[in-house]
């Protein structure tokens, strides 16, 4: 009875004019303990408006006032202190006396603010990663002694300056997290612009020091990628100035924004979807083609000295589906840019506002070459060569001999192969060869569309 007084007392003489509460808190077996009632702001100043030492056993009532920044902290003689606030204990009820840990208590404080961090990731003898959403503190509870370094993280992966913080043993370290000098964004994309992205990515522009004598133009720094793109997504943590976020399809920009942040501001950034859509499927010879850039480019108007230089390039995925977004509808050449895809394939079209659908259908054969032989890492040239009416003239490309790939969509006639090793400079003919000798001899028609050679430095 005399224990239940002194606990109902402490808060009543502190506090008589706000609505105490009560809990019931109790231990299996006596403790003393050190119990402290406490504020704190959001300067991160901690003020005890009561202290009462005691041994706590059977459950008694213990009295508090809740509100915002009020805390009720229980500590032991050469243990690990624990801080709850009044929020806690209203959705307990009935608390069990912490348990007497070894080390000390960090006690992490985050107060409201427009732009504040969702996560503080704690590293040092122990590690941590503090989730926080409206919660204004994070008690962690015997922690070892020592060094932590403690990391802001800001919703969409942006991470803030490192902080050091010293824990002592049977003491509470409080680490306060004060608004920072940063902003956030809310993107808002419209659907044909997200739907179909792959990665989002943000750069901030640095203007560089002034030079009287020329123009500097501000340069841009890559703050942010991330492979989740989503049509409403928030960053925070942005450093305050001029930025743009693009979002990116396969080998695309499917829409942009420039946009300036303030510090401890939320932002609301737009990106309308483009005027112009096109997409389709390539194919060659009725397959599919993966891994292809198509390329449409704004074709030159009779009449006219120049012609809007408008371009977009895309890449097919896995069934050839490829989707780009271009500034204006008009007249334009579709072609494929694919190395090793024999190039001159090219389709005029006239896209008009908004969707458009265009099937790319390439017809012609592919000579797969085959290496063998040849020394571990060793890069050689493919020289193709058109020997016929209506057949490519000489291509070249390099190849890793690991990974050979396909000449494809080749004009159907004759071709001639050959291999060549680069030596250590462009001028030491010597060390250029020719390997095999011999060329060999390709012919690709409609009835045998796909050849393989292979070269053996063996032979």
């Amino acid at each position: 009875m005399i224990l239940t007084l002194l606990l109902l007392s402490v808060v009543n003489a502190a506090a008589p004019q706000e609505l105490a509460r009560a809990i019931e808190i109790w231990s299996e077996h006596p403790i003393a303990v050190e119990i402290a009632w406490l504020t704190i702001d959001d300067e991160g100043r901690e003020t005890v408006t009561a202290k009462r030492r005691t041994a706590i056993g059977p459950p008694v009532p213990l009295e508090f006032v809740h509100a915002a920044g009020r805390y009720v902290r229980f500590s032991y003689e050469g243990a690990s202190p624990r801080t709850y606030s009044t929020g806690e204990l209203l959705t307990a009820r009935r608390l069990h006396v912490p348990d007497v840990l070894p080390g000390g208590e960090l006690l992490l404080h985050v107060p409201h603010m427009t732009v504040r961090p969702v996560q503080l990731l704690v590293n040092g003898p122990r590690v941590h990663a503090v989730a926080f959403d409206s919660a204004l503190h994070a008690s962690l509870a015997g922690v070892p002694p020592g060094e932590y370094r403690v990391t802001p993280v800001y919703e969409g992966g942006l991470k803030s300056d490192v902080r050091t913080i010293s824990v002592r043993a049977a003491e509470t370290t409080l680490a306060h997290f004060p608004p920072e000098n940063v902003g956030a964004a809310r993107i808002t994309a419209a659907p044909e612009v997200c739907d179909s992205a792959t990665e989002v990515t943000m750069d901030a522009f640095v203007m560089p020091k002034p030079d009287p004598q020329f123009t500097v133009s501000p340069g841009r720094s890559r703050i942010l990628t991330t492979r989740e793109p989503r049509c409403d997504m928030t960053v925070g943590g942005l450093p305050p100035g001029q930025l743009e976020v693009f979002y990116r399809r396969e080998g695309s920009d499917a829409g942009s924004s420039r946009f300036e942040a303030s510090a401890q501001t939320l932002t609301a950034v737009t990106i309308a979807g483009p005027p112009v859509t096109v997409e389709g499927r390539v194919t060659l010879n009725g397959k599919p083609l993966a891994a292809t850039i198509v390329s449409f480019a704004a074709r030159p108007v009779q009449g006219q000295t120049a012609s809007p230089r408008i371009q977009a390039n895309a890449k097919t995925d896995t069934q050839g589906y490829y989707r780009l977004a271009l500034d204006a509808p008009g007249a334009y050449n579709a072609m494929i840019l694919r190395a090793r895809t024999a190039p001159g394939q090219t389709k005029q079209v006239t896209l008009v506002e908004g969707r458009n659908f265009q099937d790319i259908a390439l017809t012609g054969g592919t000579i797969r070459v085959e290496l063998t032989g040849w020394p571990e890492g060793a890069v050689v040239q493919v020289r193709l060569q058109g020997t016929s009416e209506g057949s490519r003239s000489v291509m070249v490309t390099t190849l890793n001999v690991k990974e050979p790939q396909p000449f494809e969509g080749l004009s159907f006639g004759e071709y001639k192969l050959s291999l060549v090793m680069p030596g250590r400079g462009a001028m030491d003919r010597a060390s250029i060869m020719t390997v095999p000798p011999d060329a060999k001899t390709v012919i690709l028609s409609p009835a045998s569309p796909e050849a393989t050679v292979t070269f053996d430095i063996r032979q």
